[in-house]
């Protein structure tokens, strides 16, 4: 009995849409080479953590699967990085450790390779002794925030707010603790104190 056209109907079918499969799979990882920058091993402290959160915000909004999040991000090493890349894979396989196959791992590993001696606790010391001093609350709070996003640090969001309200001048402080924020982002309402104190003291001024 010869095979009739329908024996055929579900497999030519099968066959393209794995094909399809593969392509749009090669297309996603050809796109995702332009979206994070190549990462040589000689980027300033800031330039590494700024490529960090490129590679992060990247991997989460492809919604890379997990097991090709550290094999796509190697792509993108060149020169030194490449060549430490390799003998890190090199001594682990030779210790008989496993594969690095999570981004948190290899992330890591760079921070504690590229980034300088003591970093951290020296970052975390500009951020415990910051104070506002004459400026305004805008260049405050954006110095905090840019000394937030380059410790690790695992303090409470409590312990957060307490350090920025602590750093605001007296004036602006003492009305925002009676606040009573829980957030860092409800203690940004320090912004609309200091406008409200600029206003006071204008009015002070022309009535006096």
């Amino acid at each position: 009995m010869e095979p009739r056209e329908e024996d055929y109907v579900h497999v030519r079918p099968q066959e393209e849409s794995d094909n399809e499969k593969n392509d749009n799979l090669l297309a996603w990882e050809k796109g995702f080479k332009f979206d994070i920058p190549e990462f040589h091993g000689r980027q300033t402290t800031v330039e590494l953590l700024e490529w960090i959160v490129t590679v992060e915000e990247t991997l989460e909004f492809k919604r890379v699967p997990l097991d090709r999040c550290v094999p796509l991000i190697a792509m993108r090493f060149r020169g030194r990085a490449a060549a430490w890349w390799t003998r890190l894979k090199t001594s682990r396989a030779r210790l008989g450790r496993p594969k690095i196959s999570s981004w948190d791992k290899l992330k890591k590993k760079m921070l504690k390779t590229y980034l300088p001696f003591n970093y951290n606790r020296v970052m975390s010391q500009r951020l415990y002794m910051l104070r506002q001093g004459e400026g305004s609350v805008d260049e405050y709070v954006n110095e905090f925030n840019s000394l937030l996003t380059l410790v690790d640090q695992n303090d409470s969001d409590q312990h957060i707010v307490y350090r920025f309200i602590r750093g605001l001048r007296e004036k602006i402080r003492e009305p925002v603790k009676l606040l009573k924020p829980l957030t860092i982002a409800e203690a940004y309402q320090a912004l609309n104190v200091e406008a409200q104190t600029k206003d006071d003291f204008r009015t002070d001024v022309v009535d006096g």
